[in-house]
């Protein structure tokens, strides 16, 4: 592998500032999510201006450093949750793949740096995560259980909504789904600041619209469809792990719909003229508070295509 002396130099500067980050992150807890992101922009910088075996070997030497200050543990498991999404961002973003195409390979590499997370910490603990995790929501569940309770809730009320909370079969069900969900949020999140960051150094990359602009394709609507179609069959035929399946799908097929109804609503507030900046306060609020209703509503807008911009009807891309 041959490597000049301008990408080692930029290796070792960026391993050191990767160093730096994870150690301040892990003895201050308050800048965790910011530290994670930062941590994975140098090895997504490295990908994108080198090669993918630079930033491999960047990972390891920042890793090694890492743990002489750090648990050996949390510095391996760091790597297996965020250096493959930054590998891959940076691989994709050399390769100039279309952003739907970079967003959709991170998902998939984030979605599996969870699962192996979760993997890697059995197997040095010994534990169960998710019974773990259940066992901390058990807890929590009831302590507030015992607040409604104590601070006059209608009894029968109350343990009608918290037995729902405490259905292990349902979170079990759901767990996919929400990792598949915070898969495509976080690489959202990852590749908007990367595509800043890089703006600022003046490097060009393919980057994402503005939300408004934002359609769900025949080809992808076609696959989702396929997916609930699929997945409601192994339902009804009684397969194993159908249950789990098919929320995981529902999962993805509300999400995808309701992310194209916010980008209508962002392109009716901008319409409007609201503000770039209070547009995505907003965007995120109303997310989180309706999506049921923002997927009725991304249904509505992909049938009917209110902003003409889905070239699968004929229409040309704004800027095309």
């Amino acid at each position: 592998m041959k490597m000049n002396t301008k990408s080692l130099v930029e290796a070792a500067i960026l391993a050191a500032l990767s160093t730096v980050i994870i150690i301040v992150s892990y003895y201050i807890p308050a800048l965790l999510t910011i530290g994670a992101i930062a941590w994975s922009i140098p090895i997504t910088l490295l990908t994108f201006k080198y090669d993918i075996k630079i930033s491999i070997l960047t990972l390891i030497v920042s890793l090694l450093i890492s743990s002489a200050f750090i648990t050996p543990v949390t510095a391996i498991a760091i790597a297996i949750l965020y250096g493959l999404p930054a590998l891959i961002l940076g691989f994709c973003l050399r390769k100039k793949y279309p952003p739907f195409t970079t967003l959709i390979s991170m998902s998939i590499a984030m979605f599996l740096s969870y699962v192996l997370t979760f993997k890697f910490s059995e197997l040095i603990t010994g534990k169960d995560i998710l019974q773990e995790f259940l066992e901390i929501m058990k807890q929590a569940v009831n302590y507030s259980k015992s607040l409604a309770l104590k601070h006059g809730g209608d009894q029968k009320a109350v343990e009608d909504t918290f037995s729902k909370l405490l259905n292990v079969d349902l979170v079990k069900m759901a767990l996919p789904g929400a990792m598949v969900v915070a898969a495509v949020f976080g690489s959202f999140i990852d590749y908007y600041i990367v595509q800043i960051i890089f703006r600022k150094l003046n490097l060009k990359i393919n980057e994402i619209k503005p939300v408004e602009y934002w359609y769900i394709s025949n080809s992808t609507s076609y696959g989702i469809f396929f997916l609930t179609i699929a997945s409601l069959i192994m339902l009804s035929a009684g397969v194993n792990n159908a249950e789990i399946i098919s929320a995981t799908v529902y999962a993805i097929f509300v999400f995808a719909f309701a992310v194209q109804g916010i980008a209508l609503i962002s392109w009716l507030f901008k319409k409007r003229g609201v503000p770039g900046k209070l547009v995505v306060v907003l965007d995120i609020l109303i997310l989180i508070m309706f999506s049921q209703i923002l997927f009725f509503i991304g249904i509505l807008d992909y049938i009917i295509d209110f902003r003409k911009i889905n070239p699968s009807r004929g229409n040309k891309f704004p800027g095309e």
